[in-house]
């Protein structure tokens, strides 16, 4: 990923979500990627709730999609991480 240009900081955000959805998957008892659905990535993102606050959940979101995108195509039944399905919406400052 140091390849791509993305700055230290973004590269580290990527992994750190990617790390915690890996360790939530595994304390579902899924081992495997293929294994995952939708709504596994649904539960995920809820399961974030009550540690981020609501405007920080699209930041979330964003950082996850790339990994989405890294382990394989949205099969058919397996929904993307685009921040609005969640109703996320992002704010200005």
């Amino acid at each position: 990923m140091a390849e791509s240009g993305l700055a230290v900081a973004t590269r580290e955000a990527y992994g750190r979500v990617a790390r915690g959805y890996l360790c939530y998957l595994e304390s579902s008892g899924i081992f495997d990627m293929d294994a995952v659905e939708g709504a596994t990535v649904l539960v995920f993102l809820a399961s974030l709730s009550p540690r981020w606050a609501k405007t920080s959940l699209f930041w979330v979101v964003s950082n996850f999609r790339p990994f989405l995108a890294f382990t394989g195509p949205i099969r058919p039944g397996r929904r993307g991480a685009k921040p609005g399905f969640l109703g996320l919406t992002r704010t200005s400052a």
